[in-house]
């Protein structure tokens, strides 16, 4: 009787329709009678956080004394909007998802009971998209039934849902693993002119790349796999280890977070696919170098095999960390005492044009570059940007001049400009360095023609309120911390 909404004595009330003190009032007369057939009267309030303020309070004595007849249960799936005084008189318990097999068992009920015909992979695809919810596995499933009638097919889901194919997605993934530029950017263009959901499909690559991660991790245990099949795990395995393809689930969540704030989420997709395959590219140089000193190791063995071997750890010195320059502080400060707060502003609201240049390929891999870096600083003729990574700088510094990426920031700053990139960390260092040389007054005396349309940096008294003013207007307010 409960389950057919016949039972006397269970009343289910929707409290997003009868949310005011008047409904509360009334329901609230009705509970001094006593049940009709069971020993308890029960009260259904659903969705109870729609409740107005005035009928929470009107109903809060009612859940501090209730008759003994009387249970009310409150349902919500917001708690945090019911009112602290009606939870701390309630005992909570908190339900959790309801598992995909439970879901997708009960789905294939309903059909089977329906006499509808469906593709086996129709079941876990609408499983997934509940999140949980066998309410809304339900709504979902009658959604594709109007849509496809007897006869249920996974690209019916699909093109409701804006979903890319496991095909589609893999063949993003494989094309930003060989560094296929062009075939990634057609690609990624065709799932933008489709409608296709870009969030699911970005949290898709994640679950892709995790599962290949764990595929590794548990030596090739292909049964929990779900989003992708033991073969595509494998040849995406053949191009990357587990650690590269974490470092391109770190560049995902990150641009997952940034599309809370993005007007145009389409571009951040692509230039996080841009990101991610530059990224390999400068994972596979850093995996070549190893295999080079081991070649030298080797000739050096051979050019002493009459000589008494000697242990290798003795005779075979640490090799020296040729490719990564030492950071040139003194030049830095340099050109941090020739920076034009005014100017800076000016070219960070041009910055993010660079995204506009994403899809050309004769910029994309600059773009992929410049995008993951933040203006700091900026003067006559220069920029100075940091960024998160180490390599990632070195390559920015390396390509400064070339003649693609001059005429790339000619058409966006409309003059010449050297970029000059650092690391976050060496940026922090700068700044400490910056305050200490400004207290001291050693700070790099600037040329005189430079020096005129500048304030004198050189010559202020050491006083910290004055360090601090500097920096506000090199940098902006929020842009750095004192630390006594």
């Amino acid at each position: 009787m409960i389950q057919e909404g016949t039972h006397p004595d269970v009343v289910e009330i929707d409290a997003a329709s009868n949310n005011g003190v008047d409904e509360i009032r009334s329901l609230i007369e009705k509970v001094k009678y006593a049940p009709i057939e069971s020993k308890y009267k029960v009260y259904i309030i659903d969705e109870v956080h729609m409740l107005t303020p005035g009928a929470f309070n009107a109903l809060l004595k009612t859940l501090e004394e209730p008759p003994s007849h009387i249970i009310f249960v409150l349902a919500t799936t917001e708690v945090q909007k019911v009112i602290p005084t009606i939870i701390s008189r309630c005992q909570r318990f908190d339900f959790g998802r309801v598992s995909i097999p439970d879901i997708s068992y009960r789905l294939e009920e309903v059909m089977k009971i329906e006499g509808i015909r469906y593709e086996p992979g129709i079941v876990p695809l609408i499983s997934d998209l509940a999140e949980g919810g066998m309410r809304d596995a339900l709504s979902i499933l009658d959604q594709v039934i109007a849509y496809a009638q007897n006869d249920l097919k996974v690209t019916h889901v699909n093109e409701i849902y804006g979903i890319t194919t496991p095909t589609e997605k893999f063949e993003l993934l494989n094309d930003v693993l060989i560094g296929e530029t062009q075939e990634l950017l057609e690609l990624s263009g065709h799932i933008v002119d489709n409608g296709m959901d870009i969030k699911r499909l970005t949290n898709d690559l994640i679950e892709i790349l995790k599962e290949c991660v764990i595929y590794e991790y548990t030596k090739r245990d292909g049964s929990l796999l779900t989003k992708i099949d033991a073969e595509k795990a494998e040849a995406l395995l053949a191009k990357r280890d587990a650690n590269g393809l974490l470092a391109m689930i770190d560049v995902l969540i990150d641009t997952m977070e940034k599309y809370r704030f993005a007007s145009d989420i389409n571009s951040y997709f692509e230039v996080a696919l841009l990101k991610m395959m530059d990224l390999n590219r400068r994972l596979e140089t850093a995996d070549v170098q190893p295999e080079t000193a081991a070649v030298k190791i080797k000739k050096k063995s051979k050019a002493t095999d009459t000589e008494p071997q000697m242990p290798i750890t003795e005779t075979v010195p640490e090799p020296a960390p040729e490719n990564v320059p030492d950071v040139d502080y003194e030049k830095l400060l340099e050109l941090l005492v020739s920076a034009d707060k005014q100017k800076r502003f000016v070219i960070e609201g041009l910055w993010d044009q660079l995204a506009n240049y994403h899809k050309d390929i004769n910029y994309a891999r600059y773009v992929s570059r410049l995008c993951n870096c933040a203006v700091k600083a900026s003067g006559n003729g220069f920029v100075l940007v940091a960024t998160k990574y180490a390599a990632e700088a070195e390559l920015v510094n390396q390509e400064n001049g070339e003649p693609l990426l001059s005429e790339l920031i000619l058409k966006i700053f409309g003059e010449d400009l050297r970029i000059t990139a650092v690391t976050e960390s060496e940026f922090k260092k700068l700044v400490e360095l910056f305050m200490e040389r400004q207290a001291a007054n050693t700070l790099p005396v600037i040329d005189k023609k430079t020096a005129e349309s500048k304030p004198d940096l050189t010559h202020t008294a050491a006083v910290p309120d004055d360090v601090d003013q500097k920096l506000t207007a090199l940098f902006g307010e929020g842009m750095f911390d004192v630390v006594d």
